[in-house]
């Protein structure tokens, strides 16, 4: 008698054990924020900002980012107005759509943190544990003020 071989059994995929838990997780930590409007400096850098609401792309990459009010600095972040500018554009100076899209954003970050870590340790529970710090660190909160630190001026 020959013993009958079985097929190993089926595993999920790879998505639904690994990357929907990660970016419902990246999408949860900052789901609170959803409701809130915009805080400290937003107030400048988004509604009072002709590059972000004349859509002035060239503009933002030839200045720094305190440049619409007469301030030089080295504090150079171009891709961060043309992304605020492009939202303004979708959702006007709402601030549940800038909120979403900046959390959509977090996730699609941490899920290619996955895919990095994934490449680089070949083992995917070390890479959904550095995805998953990645996700839920607060380093990835930025501290807002009600008043203008004169630091980020320097």
């Amino acid at each position: 008698m020959s013993k009958r071989k079985t097929a190993p059994p089926k595993q999920s995929h790879p998505w639904l054990r690994h990357i929907l838990p990660l970016a419902v997780l990246a999408l949860g930590v900052y789901a609170n924020s959803l409701s809130n409007g915009f805080v400290g400096d937003d107030k400048e850098q988004l509604l009072q900002n002709p590059v972000v609401a004349g859509h002035q792309f060239a503009a933002a990459f030839t200045s720094g980012v305190w440049a619409f009010r007469g301030a030089q600095s080295n504090y150079y972040r171009p891709l961060q107005f043309v992304v605020y500018a492009l939202l303004h554009g979708l959702f006007g100076f709402q601030a549940f759509g800038f909120h979403l899209a900046m959390a959509l954003l977090h996730a699609a970050n941490t899920l290619l943190v996955y895919s990095l870590a994934a490449r680089i340790a070949g083992r995917t529970q070390a890479a959904w544990a550095a995805a998953a710090v990645f996700a839920i660190h607060p380093i990835h909160t930025d501290r807002k003020s009600t008043r203008l630190n004169s630091s980020h001026l320097g």
